[in-house]
């Protein structure tokens, strides 16, 4: 955990013997991660910062989750709780159809990624850590929401119109230039980002931003309102840096 960025309570959901699932309980002071395929980083770093993961890819089929789960799993950690959730059990009771930023070219998802596009599910794991860990390693448990699904869409069903606030964005390596994603999550100009700006109340205190290649690639802010750095981190091939938000500029509704 980052000290410098919070270290909350394991909240009440999570420590009962019983789990059921409240959407409210599991985004509110989430980490979002659009385009996150099986990137445990978020996992290792800031578990005690937020204990609640939103992974979302949909480059990622439900088959292919379960069998990394089972051989590569998450280290110091074993599932003790696994439900596969429906859309509806998505939407809370404060749930809005508001009208909200449209893709300006969806149709490169439709045509050019169709491929690589797997079936839809959410899937979601209560993580425990093993008995041969201590509160040392890591906190002792951790949810896991995983979806596979569009990651503009997505934030904007589960937290613009549940009117719930993330703690933490995470955009690692997302694939834009030579990846599979039809959009461009770093550019404040497009998609992601004015979706995540259209209620300035519901902004993340937190964005992360990274990937792969030499440190320098990731040393400066991709959005001007979060440029307050408070960690970098390099980790195996890839770094990326965890900024706070500074200020909020006005800007024209697009």
């Amino acid at each position: 955990m980052i000290r410098r960025a919070g270290i909350l309570p394991i909240p009440n959901w999570l420590t009962k013997e019983e789990f059921s699932f409240d959407v409210e309980e599991i985004l509110k002071d989430s980490l979002y991660y659009p385009s996150s395929e099986f990137d445990g980083n978020p996992i290792k770093y800031f578990m005690g910062n937020v204990y609640s993961f939103v992974y979302v890819d949909y480059g990622v089929s439900r088959e292919k989750l379960l069998e990394k789960l089972d051989t590569n799993g998450i280290y110091g950690y074993h599932i003790i709780h696994q439900e596969s959730i429906k859309v509806n059990q998505l939407k809370s009771s404060t749930y809005r159809k508001i009208d909200l930023p449209e893709p300006e070219d969806m149709r490169r998802l439709r045509i050019h990624f169709k491929n690589h596009v797997q079936p839809p599910f959410c899937e979601w794991l209560v993580f425990e850590r093993n008995s041969d860990k201590t509160e040392r390693f890591n906190p002792k448990r951790f949810s896991l929401l995983y979806l596979c699904a569009e990651g503009v869409a997505s934030y904007q069903e589960m937290y613009v119109r549940n009117r719930i606030k993330p703690k933490i964005i995470a955009i690692i390596q997302p694939g834009h230039g030579f990846g599979t994603n039809w959009t461009d999550f770093t550019d404040r100009n497009q998609i992601f980002a004015k979706s995540v700006f259209h209620d300035t109340n519901l902004l993340p205190d937190y964005l992360i931003n990274g990937g792969w290649g030499p440190p320098k690639f990731h040393i400066d802010p991709i959005w001007e309102e979060y440029s307050k750095r408070i960690r970098f981190i390099r980790s195996d091939r890839s770094s990326f840096a965890l900024w706070e938000k500074a200020c909020i500029k006005n800007r024209e509704k697009n």
